[in-house]
């Protein structure tokens, strides 16, 4: 396919483009101009950690192992936190957001029509109904259609920064949109952060009131002790074991506390971990493991015997030191176990986790541990005031009291001071979204849709493309002759010539305009016949009007031209074009001759053209096909050959009458098919030619009339040529 028939194939068609481009165009451009228009304004929020999270942890007793910085996941996460609906009714309510009703579109689209609008009673005010939340997160195709507020949320690739993009119908709403959609994501997480310290003030405000109660209660028991007994000092013995038994239940107490503690840091970094599928597999089996209770009931053994040792012997003791090994190496023990369970070779995770992971068994670690002492500190406590039990009830009542006091005090004082720091983290507004770059009105063109400019070459590109779609379409389905490369691909078929399509509708000689044309085609019979040069030519076609008489008589005249003496005969009786083209009379003619009516004499009638000379159709008699297979018809066009150089005679068309074929097969004579371009279909074509051969009748070619023609710098009838008689198939 080169680009000579590319450029045809455009101008051929450049009705159908021009079509296909104005059915894009026109929609669009006059869809853009009724289409509200919409203003968009973006909003940036930055997802960064707090510098004082850390030093708020540890100032109510919180070790935090988390990164300072955030992984895919979190970012996946928090995005999704973006598009929730809670969010988008905040803002829904507080700006009062409403949907446009069709009155108010036509009205902010075409301002013209407001006064015919309300001359019409039709109220261009009235609100719409309450936009929803999920109205207000669509961002689809139909709120481009039909314009109304929306919200989209999106993260710049690769940072921790997110964009609030906005769109209504007017630039201040949109602004308003991102921003109130801003401030609602970050009051959010500021609940959200809180929500987090909250569970420790709960755990607190439980306890404290128990533990207050309790420490005044025994205040009020020693002033009473104290008042009623008049109680002595306790001698060294007696302080002693009252100092032990008091660090073994201060201690006890504390555990619980650290207790509950350590199970705040385990939930924590289990809700972390619970989007790792293996991790909830390994949890599920952390209690179940043999090992595991051996070791732990081991450690428990352990802290027993030494809690026994170190009432017989010092700190520095050997079989103190000696227990104190084998605890940290059962610790060990467990340790190793523990990440048997997690088995890491299992996983390939990323830095965060591993450390979350290393964190966890450590807290694991450390609330077995607490669990072993408080398992044998009662049986322990127990066995101290089993001691005390020798030692006189007054002395008795004042240490258990004191010890008492001593305990409860030290606990309630370690809770006001937790509970202060937690009501110190909750009256901070602690947020990991931070607002970056609010946004603000824009009324510029950038930020406005739909933009006739995007619209104008959207519609382009379309038409083009489809424009291409649809003439490969319709050159798929257009099966009529387009040109001289159809007539080429007909199988022993020579095309004599083409002929240009009239730029207007008359009908007439063209001699002048197409003169060349009809050298072509002169020269194109001269040189197929070039062996046995013939004289007579039929010319006919497979439709009526397809220019067979129009080839006839400027075929003539440039036969006449050259000096030629030329016979036309028309033979169809249907039309009498050549008679009207010459201006003469349609009578006497060829069907009075061969009635024996007329001679010869009187029915030639010489033209304007000097040298040609006309046999009208004359009248029909009702015995065409009879008349022109006839002796007498065959006899005529034999003598004319000897006083003429040429004799066209004008047949009817061969889809219409077999009169053609008929004077074919009589006479012998060559056919001449004029086929008109994009009109005749191929498979008709290459039928007719496939009966002339089957009759045995002779067949010059064919030329192509109507050709719309295009110029190259040159003619375009420089480019079409005869076929060689080389390539016919005699």
């Amino acid at each position: 396919m080169d680009i000579r028939y590319i450029i045809e194939l455009l101008f051929r068609r450049r009705r159908l483009i021009l079509k296909v481009f104005l059915a894009i165009l026109l929609p669009i451009t006059v869809g853009t101009f009724f289409i509200a228009p919409t203003y968009e304004s973006t909003a940036k929020i930055m997802l960064k950690k707090p510098a004082s999270i850390n030093f708020l942890n540890s100032a109510i007793g919180v070790t935090s192992n988390e990164s300072s910085s955030f992984s895919t996941t979190d970012r996946a996460d928090y995005l999704a936190l973006l598009t929730l609906r809670p969010t988008a009714e905040q803002v829904v309510d507080k700006l009062a957001l409403r949907k446009l009703r069709i009155r108010q579109r036509v009205a902010r689209s075409m301002p013209f029509l407001k006064p015919l609008l309300k001359a019409l009673g039709v109220d261009v005010n009235a609100e719409g109904k309450r936009l929803t939340a999920e109205q207000l997160l669509n961002s689809g195709i139909m709120t481009k259609i039909f314009p109304s507020p929306n919200v989209k949320m999106s993260q710049v690739e690769d940072t921790d920064l997110f964009k609030i993009s906005a769109k209504a119908q007017d630039p201040e709403t949109a602004a308003n949109i991102a921003n109130t959609m801003a401030a609602a994501l970050v009051d959010q997480e500021i609940r959200r952060v809180y929500d987090t310290y909250r569970y420790a003030g709960k755990f607190i405000d439980e306890k404290i009131d128990n533990v207050r109660d309790a420490t005044l209660a025994n205040l009020k028991k020693i002033r009473d002790f104290q008042e009623k007994d008049d109680a002595l000092a306790l001698d060294t013995q007696i302080s002693n074991i009252m100092t032990d038994l008091n660090t073994y239940k201060k201690t006890f107490e504390a555990n619980n506390v650290n207790i509950a503690k350590t199970k705040v840091l385990i939930a924590k970094l289990e809700r972390q971990l619970r989007n790792v599928p293996s991790f909830a597999k390994d949890g599920s089996s952390m209690g179940n493991s043999d090992m595991l209770s051996y070791y732990k009931q081991k450690l428990a053994t352990l802290y027993q015997t030494l809690a026994e040792s170190r009432t017989k012997y010092t700190e520095k003791h050997p079989i103190v030191i000696d227990y104190e090994n084998q605890i940290n190496m059962v610790k060990g023990l467990l340790q190793r176990e523990y990440e048997k369970v997690f088995d890491s070779k299992s996983y390939n995770m990323d830095d965060l986790y591993m450390t979350a992971r290393k964190s966890l068994i450590t807290y694991y670690l450390e609330l077995d541990g607490i669990y072993a002492q408080n398992k044998v500190y009662p049986e322990i406590i127990k066995k101290y005031e089993q001691k005390l039990a020798s030692i006189p009830e007054k002395q008795l009542i004042s240490s258990v009291l004191s010890q008492e006091s001593t305990a409860t005090n030290t606990v309630y004082s370690n809770l006001l001071t937790y509970k202060y720091r937690v009501g110190l983290v909750e009256s901070i507004e602690i947020s990991n979204f931070n607002i970056v770059e609010p946004a603000i009105v824009h009324d510029k063109a950038s930020h406005k849709s739909p933009s006739l400019l995007i619209n104008m070459i959207i519609a382009l590109f379309l038409g083009t493309i489809l424009s291409f779609i649809s003439i490969i379409i319709m050159e798929i389905l257009d099966n009529t002759v387009k040109g001289i490369r159809d007539i080429k691909g007909l199988k022993d078929v020579a095309l004599l010539g083409v002929v240009k399509k009239l730029t207007d509708d008359s009908f007439g000689l063209r001699a002048k305009t197409h003169v060349r044309s009809f050298k072509t085609i002169s020269n194109s019979l001269a040189m197929f016949h070039r062996d046995k040069p013939i004289k007579t030519i039929l010319v006919t076609s497979a439709h009526d009007g397809e220019g067979k008489s129009f080839l006839s008589s400027n075929l003539a005249i440039s036969l006449a031209s050259e000096g030629k003496k030329v016979l036309m005969i028309n033979t169809d009786t249907k039309e009498n074009s050549l008679s009207t083209i010459f201006g003469l009379s349609n009578t006497p003619g060829l069907p009075e001759f061969l009635a024996g009516a007329e001679t010869v004499i009187t029915s030639v009638k010489p033209t304007s053209v000097s040298g040609l000379f006309l046999i009208p159709a004359g009248i029909n008699d009702g015995g065409g096909i009879r008349n022109l297979t006839s002796d007498r018809f065959v006899s005529l066009v034999d003598n004319m050959e000897k006083d003429y150089d040429f004799i066209i005679i004008d047949t009817p068309s061969l889809l219409s009458s077999d009169e053609a074929i008929l004077i074919g097969s009589r006479t012998g004579k060559n056919l001449v098919v004029v086929v008109e371009n994009e009109r005749t279909h191929i498979d008709v074509l290459a039928g007719i030619f496939s009966n002339l051969k089957a009759s045995g009748i002779l067949h010059s070619g064919i030329v192509l009339n109507k050709v719309e023609a295009i110029r190259f710098g040159s003619e375009y009838y420089d480019t079409l040529r005869y076929f060689p008689k080389a390539e016919m198939k005699d």
